[in-house]
């Protein structure tokens, strides 16, 4: 289990703030890479929140 899904837990719908990352990839034709979230079923960049002990290199290698 993710670390923002045991907090939620435990603190329910109320708001998080969370350290993330965000990923930007462009191509040589200046073509930026997109993912479909199956959570949303919208478009957007690579990303996502830090876990426990990650450094912010380490989110967006994850996510990526």
């Amino acid at each position: 289990m993710s670390y923002i899904s045991s907090l939620r837990e435990v603190i329910g719908n109320r708001p998080i703030i969370s350290v993330g990352a965000t990923i930007l990839v462009i191509n040589q034709k200046q073509e930026v890479l997109m993912q479909f979230r199956s959570d949303t079923l919208d478009w957007g960049l690579p990303g996502g929140s830090m876990e426990l002990g990650e450094t912010l290199e380490e989110v967006a290698a994850r996510e990526l």
